[in-house]
């Protein structure tokens, strides 16, 4: 079994046991090692979580479950792939099984524009901080996301929801996912506009000749636009706004028969 993660994630894995008759036995002192791979052969592993025997009756003997915290705390890095061993005393036996591998990316926060960054001044706890600036209006960065990076080595530590942003000092609370390991004072924060672009009204724009860098707006209002509202008239196309009447840009054809390309006129 192989399986893709994300960074900070729980990544689980099963084994069974059988004794040396073939029948599936409990065993004792089940053990589990993680290792990184590529790293030297003497390498320690990067994790060595404890198995957990399935106890329900529905579970034959022999039925284990493995959890991987592969957290940057626990020494996991993104972009990185690790196998899991593990093994277990049964029938006077060690009998060992590689039960998987997983590779680990690094967490998606989500699209947004960054509104702002600064870092953590006081920390009251993983959920409730203080920032060392921020806006003078309590509302700025409400229900904007947040994520939370170590200064030094840009591992992420937390992300989530800003659901109080007030007071003299900035307090902030983040509302989900508290920390996918201890935050520390000058950690780094991004705040993130919070809007759910797929379901945000745009404001109508449009591109103009030359302009080297469109806004999404503009990009898919023209694109929009040039496909559904449209006049041509010998080399000039004539492309409408959402009013069907406003002229939005025009398109110059190199040729009023068998044109092969166009440029933006206006």
């Amino acid at each position: 079994m192989f399986q893709y993660a994300e960074l900070g994630d729980t990544v689980y894995f099963w084994f069974a046991a059988n004794d040396t008759s073939g029948s599936s036995g409990d065993g004792a002192s089940a053990v589990c090692d993680v290792r990184e791979a590529g790293a030297a052969a003497s390498a320690a592993p990067t994790l060595s979580p404890t198995p957990s025997l399935l106890s329900h009756v529905n579970y034959n003997a022999g039925a284990y479950e493995v959890a991987v915290a592969a957290t940057s705390g626990n020494g996991f890095s993104a972009d990185k792939d690790y196998g899991v061993f593990c093994s277990l005393a049964i029938d006077l036996q060690n009998p060992l099984g590689f039960v998987g591998g997983f590779r680990l990316t690094r967490k998606n926060v989500g699209v947004g524009a960054l509104l702002t960054e600064t870092t953590i001044a006081t920390l009251t706890s993983q959920t409730n901080f203080t920032l060392t600036d921020g806006s003078a209006d309590d509302n700025a960065y409400n229900n904007c996301r947040i994520v939370v990076t170590d200064a030094t080595t840009a591992t992420q530590k937390a992300r989530g929801t800003i659901s109080n942003y007030t007071g003299l000092t900035k307090r902030v609370t983040l509302s989900s996912d508290p920390g996918i390991f201890p935050m520390a004072v000058g950690d780094k924060v991004e705040i993130i506009d919070g809007r759910n672009f797929m379901s945000e009204s745009m404001t109508e724009g449009y591109p103009v000749d030359g302009q080297s860098a469109v806004t999404p707006e503009q990009a898919l209002y023209g694109i929009l636009q040039a496909l559904t509202e449209f006049s041509r008239s010998g080399t000039t196309i004539t492309v409408k706004e959402r009013d069907a009447t406003t002229t939005a840009f025009t398109l110059t054809l190199d040729s009023g028969t068998a044109p092969t390309s166009s440029t933006q006129a206006t």
